[in-house]
């Protein structure tokens, strides 16, 4: 017989084996199998369950066992089946009250002629307890009373993994105290239920054929928290949401909301990590914590407070309002009242900064380069900076710049209705090898060359005033004879 135990009686004589099934076998050794011993395939409601049912209406000796294949072994009798039955070592005390009796046998036989759940306990007048008690030692395997594959104080050794749950596609709840704690909810994907623990405020949203079904959802723990969307998951906090059955089949699966409190993150693929009042509405976008930070667009980004973040833009804000500008996508936005700086270089030592730090000055870096509050650039020049020093020939340089090209244009980029006027970079360190390359003018460059040619011109100025006031003191001077030879003409003449 399949699943059968081998039993031995001694009895007076040689003794007699035979195979009797394992629902009214006294076992005699610590049992191994799989599953209880009335489920292991060797029971079965016309031999087993008849003489179980009789046990519970009371009958007894030969009438126990008769017309049913006990009453055909040779040297088996009624007692025999009896004894076998209520042997405290075999694992049959179902309902746990430490003695097999009756409501045993009778639940075993309903549980072989195909009854479930609260059909087996029905009439019995067993406490609530004691149904879950009953329910749990048959579906999970014999519980209590010589325990088979069952779950016990202390833990097991099966010889392979184990597994606790429902085989009936039921929830499963894990409780403390007779209350909530962790609850596996069946949802239509047999193989994907939703995982709900901590406060029986949490809620996983199964969803409907209308709105579409949630699959695989989790919620860690906290209270009052929602998954509303297949995939998603709530790690704990209050009042937090994750997915949105609105807006199509399956809810907008895939969010996350890691704790904090009235965080919702209801877009596909979004995610919140914490904070208060945070909201991730676009697809792919984050929130990292913070406060009241809004996360709209798709792959935006908010964080800080009262920041609002428009598709694939970055917000931080420290400002107690919204940011301005919140549907400009495509952007990097930082609003801090005291402004940011931005460190560089293996040692910080490169900077640059957007604060009121040094006086007057809106933008700093550690070039020394500065942007003033009125929008004036100023240039690091301090000779502290500089070295290898030279004289310059200014004229030179005043006929180099005379002979630099100088046009008016516009950049490509911003159009031809913006003009400017100035000399090319080619052309320009051409003639005075200024600047790093061929493609740019530094601006104390060209104001560098502009005193130089200055001073070039002043010099070259002061040379000819300096030849023209010769040559009129000697035009001054030839005058001076030339009257003197007049007056002295004049007077012969008695002209005076």
């Amino acid at each position: 017989m399949k699943n059968s135990f081998l039993i031995a009686f001694p009895g007076g004589g040689p003794i007699r084996q035979f195979w009797v099934a394992a629902a009214i076998a006294c076992l005699v050794a610590p049992i191994s199998a799989a599953t209880c011993p009335f489920d292991a395939g060797g029971s079965d409601p016309m031999n087993d369950g008849v003489v179980l049912t009789r046990f519970a209406l009371g009958i007894t000796g030969a009438p126990l066992i008769a017309n049913t294949k006990f009453a055909s072994i040779a040297g088996f009798t009624g007692a025999d089946a009896q004894a076998n039955i209520q042997c405290t070592a075999c694992g049959l005390d179902v309902d746990g009250n430490g003695q097999i009796d009756a409501i045993d046998s009778t639940v075993i036989a309903r549980h072989l002629t195909g009854f479930k759940g609260a059909s087996l306990t029905n009439g019995l007048g067993l406490s609530a307890s004691a149904v879950t008690a009953v329910n749990s030692f048959i579906v999970n395997g014999c519980a209590v009373g010589g325990a088979i594959n069952a779950f016990v104080q202390g833990g097991n050794a099966f010889g392979q993994p184990a597994v606790l749950g429902t085989t009936d596609n039921q929830n499963l709840t894990l409780g403390i105290g007779g209350g909530n704690g962790v609850r596996i909810v069946q949802t239509v994907n047999a193989i994907a239920p939703n995982m709900v623990s901590g406060s029986s405020s949490n809620f996983a949203d199964l969803g409907d054929a209308t709105r579409g079904y949630v699959v695989a959802a989790t919620i860690a723990g906290g209270a009052s928290n929602l998954v509303r969307g297949s995939y998603g998951t709530v790690g704990g906090g209050l009042d937090n949401s994750a997915g949105d059955l609105s807006v199509g089949a399956n809810g907008s699966g895939y969010a996350t909301v890691a704790g904090g409190l009235n965080n919702s993150a209801w877009a596909e693929l979004s995610v919140i990590s914490g904070g208060q009042s945070n909201y991730a509405f676009g697809p792919f976008s984050t929130v990292p914590g913070g406060k009241s930070n809004t996360a709209r667009g798709v792959a935006s980004f908010a964080a800080g407070q009262n920041a609002f973040a428009a598709d694939r833009t970055f917000v931080w804000n420290s400002y107690g309002t919204r940011n301005e500008q919140i549907f400009r996508p495509d952007s990097f936005r930082v609003g801090a009242a005291n402004g940011f700086d931005v460190n560089f270089g293996v040692n910080k030592e490169h900077y640059f900064a957007t604060n009121l730090d040094v006086a007057g000055y809106v933008l700093s870096t550690s070039t020394g380069a500065k942007l003033s509050l009125g929008g004036v650039w100023t240039n690091n020049s301090s000779r502290d900076s500089k070295e290898n020093f030279s004289r310059l020939d200014s004229r030179a340089i005043l006929k180099k710049t005379v002979a630099l090209p100088v046009t008016m244009w516009n950049y490509k980029a911003e159009g031809a209705a913006i003009k400017r006027i100035g000399p090319m970079a080619q052309d320009f360190r051409a003639a005075f090898g200024l600047g790093i390359d061929d493609t740019s003018i530094g601006v104390l460059d060209a104001s560098g060359v502009a005193l130089a040619a200055i001073q070039g011109l002043n010099q070259k100025l002061n040379e000819e005033v300096k030849s023209l006031r010769a040559k009129l003191s000697a035009k001054d001077a030839e005058a001076t004879k030339l009257n003197a030879r007049l007056a002295a003409i004049e007077k012969r003449l008695g002209l005076n």
